[in-house]
């Protein structure tokens, strides 16, 4: 067995697909991707790169796949914001770290008459690693398999065995975890810098007044890391839209070079960047992202995304599998396609040991963190420690908690343009069925955000171990905010932009 590799200039750096059937293993693929005689990879791991051996590493910021005889082994990342995606038809196997590129290499597309494909993407993110083989059905009733944090095993176009990651072992200390989380950080850098690649990454920190991009940028820089950047503004709340977030002066404090931008409002984003960014229709902090493309190139780039989940005190928040049952939004899986076409690297730091999430609560909990507690709901002693440690005083972080402006309906909205640009797909897309429930409800608006006791007792069960099954099966996504906005459609209208590129790539191959 051997790849055939077909390099194409215009797929996005990052990108490839695979079509396996009985003429071989043709993989399309951008020029980011590390191509070699038995392996290709995108992305970046916890050890040296000549070996390839990402499928074995405990940290894996990408995906790739790799020859073993007759056997070709495709890995997906150690975290679940990201993956490959399978689909078989005919005699073929298709395989590519693109939702969109997977589908167009197999000439199929998405159901007009079926909104929730956002809801889709939420219950990955909702029962985590413990449900396996989640994905989706394509307009010929096909289904695209989702393979969170699996090495995927593949004979004569077959998938044979599928094995879930090796995570490594849960930590029991501070300090053990601390190390864990530096010496992958400095292996991760080591790898993503090594001259043995033909495209080398240099880390950037983003950083914040909060608390997890600040623990992420002080381990970063005990790392090597020399540059951040940070987003000027954020909101806290409805009476207040906009709050300095600016981290800078702690970036300083680090030794780190660091460039301020501001972020984008929903309702500012060009109607080809929100479709990119398909995957979150409501979003816009990953539209904001755009602002910093120039420094992103060539970049691994370091997140403290989702700290919440590992570092709180929260035990309904702190579950093991990267179980996240009270999920409404997809902010960070949505980031994959520009992830692709600008050409960096995502490196969640916090996903380090994020499958063992309640021995870490274990740790925050414990008494030698007692020092580094202040109490409140915005809570959290393992970062606390670790940027206080690195010479960052009490008072400047961690103080409040700003997210994002996606959090202020009055700021998701579509601009004038992107209103025209979706509204003349939306009418001749969508089936009038659809269209008649959506405009007559009450709850189809943009911005609708829905409060009330059911809402209140469909949290509340799944915060709760015993009843989560329960309330994820019976209630499903009857009490989500969005369920009959039209908006749900953003999705496949930026999913036809995105694929309508990849097939007019595969059309000139």
């Amino acid at each position: 067995m051997r790849f055939q590799y077909q390099h194409n200039s215009s797929l996005p750096r990052l990108a490839w697909g695979a079509v396996l059937n009985s003429d071989g293993i043709l993989v399309h693929h951008g020029s980011g991707v590390e191509t070699h005689p038995d392996f290709f990879v995108e992305g970046a791991w916890d050890g040296p790169f000549k070996d390839g051996g990402f499928e074995q590493a405990v940290t894996f910021t990408g995906t790739g796949a790799r020859i073993h005889g007759d056997m070709i082994r495709f890995s997906s990342p150690s975290h679940n914001l990201e993956r490959c995606y399978s689909l078989s038809k005919g005699h073929s196997l298709y395989l590519s770290n693109s939702l969109a590129f997977v589908m167009t290499m197999a000439d199929e597309r998405l159901k007009p008459d079926y909104p929730f494909y956002y809801f889709d993407f939420i219950r990955c993110y909702r029962t985590g690693l413990r449900q396996r083989n989640q994905g989706i059905k394509t307009l010929d009733n096909l289904k695209v398999t989702f393979h969170d944090c699996h090495n995927i095993d593949i004979r004569n176009s077959k998938i044979i065995q599928q094995q879930m990651r090796d995570f490594g072992r849960a930590p029991m200390s501070f300090d053990e975890y601390h190390k864990i989380m530096l010496d992958t950080t400095r292996h991760v850098f080591s790898n993503a810098a090594d001259p043995a690649r033909h495209v080398r990454y240099k880390p950037l920190a983003s950083i914040s007044t909060g608390y997890d991009s600040p623990a992420t940028s002080v381990l970063s820089a005990d790392a090597g890391c020399e540059d951040a950047f940070t987003f000027r503004r954020s909101n806290a709340n409805d009476s207040s839209i906009y709050q300095d977030d600016n981290g800078q002066f702690i970036a300083r404090q680090l030794g780190l070079n660091c460039e301020v931008h501001d972020r984008i409002n929903l309702c500012d984003a060009r109607p080809d960047l929100l479709k990119l960014h398909f995957q979150n229709p409501f979003g816009s902090i990953v539209s904001s992202m755009d602002q910093a493309s120039d420094l992103l190139l060539n970049r691994i780039f370091v997140t403290g995304r989702h700290g919440e989940h590992f570092w709180s005190l929260d035990p309904a928040r702190s579950l093991p599998w990267y179980q996240e049952p009270t999920a409404r939004k997809t902010l960070v899986q949505n980031t994959l396609e520009f992830r692709l076409d600008r050409g960096y690297i995502d490196f969640h730091l916090p996903y380090t040991c994020g499958v063992f999430a309640p021995s870490l609560l274990k740790i925050s909990r414990s008494d030698e963190m007692a020092a580094f507690r202040i109490g409140g709901n915005y809570d959290r002693p393992i970062p606390r420690r670790i940027v206080e440690q690195a010479g960052v005083s009490r008072e400047q972080f961690g103080l409040e908690k700003k997210g994002g402006a996606e959090d202020i309906p009055a700021l998701c909205t579509f601009s004038e343009e992107s209103k025209t640009d979706f509204n003349a797909f939306y009418e001749t897309y969508v089936p009038d069925s659809i269209i008649n429930t959506q405009r007559h409800s009450k709850r189809g608006r943009f911005g609708y955000y829905e409060h009330g006791f059911s809402h209140g007792l469909d949290r509340w069960l799944r915060t709760q171990y015993g009843l989560r099954t329960i309330s994820e099966y019976v209630l499903g996504f009857r009490n989500h905010q969005r369920r009959y906005s039209p908006y749900l459609y953003a999705f496949h209208w930026g999913f036809e932009f995105v694929a309508e590129r990849y097939r007019q790539v595969l059309r000139k191959t």
